[in-house]
């Protein structure tokens, strides 16, 4: 259904001069992501909200979104499961955060910031998505991108837990930015592994 929407969409675009019909399939799935995204962020909000508080749901939702739209993490088969295994990993996330203390929310916070740095500079350089078509310049521009993101929403995520006087706000937007490496990184592995066994089958 959603892909029907996005197609139709895609195609008075078209009709009305504002799209090139090269693009047809990018827009598909570039209407597909916002939508989707959308989703997800409002089921995000409406069920993280009452239960860890609305400050905690949008540093998770900082830590995250930025960051995992330039790694481009993992993706299910279906975008309806995506979107109930985001909502299943925040939730799972804040009610780890919930458990924290003062001092281990500041410990976590600084060290997952290390680990995830050193793995989005040292590892996580050629996150791409066959769909998207990107060239190895835009390659190299959105790890860049991504490195400069995760030091940046960091930087956020402090000025904003200072502001709240809550150190439970500074480890959830580290959590949101430890959910969108490890997606990455279960990627990369993922695709690894798919390329060592095609080269054993052929």
């Amino acid at each position: 259904m959603l892909i029907q929407i996005c197609s139709n969409l895609t195609e008075r675009f078209i009709r009305n001069g504002i799209l090139d019909q090269s693009l047809t399939d990018w827009c598909i799935y570039w209407l597909q992501k916002k939508i989707l995204t959308a989703l997800a962020v409002s089921l995000m909000l409406i069920l993280g909200s009452p239960i860890f508080g609305f400050d905690v749901t949008i540093c998770f939702l900082l830590g995250l979104f930025p960051l995992r739209r330039r790694l481009i993490g993992y993706h299910t088969k279906s975008p309806y499961t995506c979107i109930i295994l985001s909502v299943g990993i925040m939730l799972l996330a804040l009610l780890l955060n919930s458990t924290f203390n003062q001092r281990i929310s500041l410990v976590f916070s600084l060290v997952n910031f290390m680990i995830c740095f050193t793995l989005v500079v040292c590892v996580l350089s050629d996150q791409t998505d066959p769909r998207l078509h990107l060239t190895h310049e835009e390659v190299k521009e959105n790890h860049r991108l991504a490195v400069q993101i995760l030091a940046l929403v960091s930087v956020a995520g402090v000025v904003v837990a200072l502001l709240l006087h809550s150190s439970q706000c500074l480890s959830s937007c580290q959590m949101g930015i430890m959910a969108a490496v490890s997606s990455a990184a279960y990627n990369k592995l993922k695709q690894i592994m798919e390329a060592s066994t095609h080269e054993k089958n052929h």
